[in-house]
């Protein structure tokens, strides 16, 4: 009888080795991550009438303890149970002024979440004054300068939608991001994949 290396001679062979990382569903609620993977859109027309760039974050689960999140049956799990684990921001839009040539409409109430994400990852906002309102001048930032920042993400599932195999999903996604008082940035190793 053949022995496994006179198969693997043959035939070819390769190996599995079981993930270290938790197989337990995503719940609902705030995890401490850091932030591995970002890209931006360039402009794109939204609702016909704004104009904005899109930004699409990947992070990963941090493996720090003192954070809980609740199952569905109410009991509390640490999230560093899910230490490792990436999910995914469906976009932050940042909405543009309009220039005197340009023919879209201005939609700063619509910079909100765009503000608290510069916030979140200590981007400094200017305050100015224009016309006695003040206002918070928001920069337009590069994606490589996220990469690592400590952030805590808000997790819940998104809008169901119809998979390739016909059947609704609803994957868990991030939905807010905010600062993380108590973490530190981490340096992200390797190259990471476009999302």
């Amino acid at each position: 009888m053949a022995d496994i290396t006179e198969i693997a001679n043959e035939t070819g062979f390769g190996y599995y080795t079981p993930s270290k990382i938790s197989s337990k569903r995503i719940v609902e609620g705030w995890y401490p991550s850091h932030i591995v993977h970002a890209t931006v859109n360039p402009p794109r027309t939204i609702r016909k009438k704004y104009k904005a760039k899109i930004y699409h974050l990947r992070v990963e689960i941090a493996a720090t303890s003192g954070y809980q999140v609740k199952d569905k049956d109410g009991v509390e799990i640490s999230t560093s149970e899910y230490a490792g684990r990436e999910l995914y921001h469906n976009g932050i839009f940042f909405f543009l002024f309009p220039r005197e040539e340009d023919t879209f409409e201005e939609n700063n109430e619509g910079n909100k979440l765009y503000a608290e994400f510069l916030h979140a990852i200590d981007t400094p906002l200017e305050k100015v004054e224009v016309d006695g309102v003040y206002k918070y001048y928001l920069s337009e930032i590069e994606p490589s300068v996220m990469l690592g920042k400590p952030v805590l993400v808000y997790v819940r599932k998104s809008k169901p939608f119809i998979g390739r195999q016909g059947d609704k999903i609803s994957p868990m996604q991030i939905k807010y991001v905010r600062k993380w008082s108590g973490g530190e940035p981490i340096k992200v190793k390797g190259l990471r994949l476009p999302i």
